[in-house]
């Protein structure tokens, strides 16, 4: 296969750092609406590339404009994602993977408390943090960080409790806030008898893969909802059965070891992806560059006058310098360059 110009293991190298970098950027923003702004970003400086490559310099100084506009809009509009990111992020977290915050889960006490609740009438709005950050998605409330206790969970939702109104949320074995406040969804077409417990439930299941149970106060129905999708709930094995199918954690289960396989190999995946992207993209980037190619070419003496002479010939070799474009310097063949005198 003929490639414009050789790549060296250092190229290489460079390639998959970067690709390794953008990969795991990717997984820890994925969920997120940066990642859509980002590839708008992306698609944004392509057409920019086709215009300047076609000669279209009007469009392409006009994508130019509007790319460096948008930069400035996505760190105004989004400065408190991305501020999460960057200060929840550690440098072991970036290499290895988002923590599994939700190892140990006790699903069947949250199925006590939600079935306890559920027969009171008590209603009630229980959020599962899974893979994705709360912390940009919810609002107020208070932090609690108590053991996971179906007695504290029941107790948290009664009518004389002030942060009966607002959402609890669990972190793996824990309740880490109470009180809090989650976005309610401007969906249409949702079911009439959904009061603001469902809508705000619908409305963080668009923002993240967090799942949310939800107790009806005049019905004693129980819901559970996940990326917009709404499930009722009948008893306490199905429920636990959910959670385990939804919620990440270290339990062993009948399918789990295929289902981690599938997410090493998805994962795999998209870093060849990455990779290959980001191959086209230096490709682009190192061919439009200018590189200096040293070269030591012979050289020959040509229409001497005839009244001079030459009295020493013994240098054979002289060393140029050729500048240009990097995919046009690389595929050069020394054998073709010549110095003539």
């Amino acid at each position: 296969m003929n490639i414009p110009f050789p790549l060296d293991w250092k190229d290489f190298v460079d390639i998959f750092v970067i690709s390794f970098i953008l990969h795991r950027i990717f997984l820890l923003m994925r969920g997120t609406a940066v990642i859509q702004i980002t590839i708008g970003l992306v698609s944004l400086w392509l057409f920019q590339e086709l215009a300047r490559a076609s000669g279209l310099v009007l469009t392409s100084w006009f994508f130019r404009g509007i790319s460096a506009v948008f930069v400035l809009v996505i760190v105004v509009v989004f400065h408190s994602e991305i501020r999460e990111i960057l200060v929840q992020t550690n440098p072991v977290r970036f290499l290895l993977g988002r923590s599994r915050q939700t190892r140990a889960l006790g699903y069947h006490l949250i199925g006590q408390a939600v079935f306890r609740l559920a027969k009171r009438r008590t209603g009630a709005l229980i959020v599962i943090q899974n893979l994705d950050e709360l912390g940009s998605h919810v609002a107020g409330g208070f932090v609690l960080d108590g053991n996971l206790i179906p007695e504290v969970l029941e107790g948290l939702f009664a009518k004389d409790n002030p942060v009966h109104d607002g959402a609890a949320v669990i972190q793996g074995n824990r309740i880490a806030r109470v009180g809090t406040l989650l976005p309610l969804s401007q969906s249409e077409g949702l079911p009439q008898h959904f009061g603001t417990r469902h809508r705000a439930a619908v409305g963080l299941s668009e923002a993240c893969d967090a799942v949310v149970l939800v107790v009806s106060e005049e019905r004693g129905e129980i819901t559970l909802v996940h990326r917009r999708n709404v499930q009722p709930i009948r008893d306490p094995d199905q429920l636990e059965n959910t959670l385990r199918q939804l919620i990440l954690s270290d339990h062993k289960l009948p399918g789990e070891p295929k289902s981690r396989r599938f997410a090493w190999l998805s994962q795999a995946g998209g870093l060849v992806l990455t990779f290959l992207l980001v191959s086209v993209f230096w490709g682009i980037y190192a061919g439009g560059q200018f590189s200096m190619l040293p070269l030591r070419v012979p050289v020959q003496f040509r229409n001497i006058p005839a009244g001079m002479q030459l009295v020493d010939s013994s240098v054979q070799e002289v060393e140029v310098q050729v500048r240009g474009k990097r995919g046009l310097v690389s595929s050069l063949d020394p054998q073709q360059v010549k110095a003539f005198l």
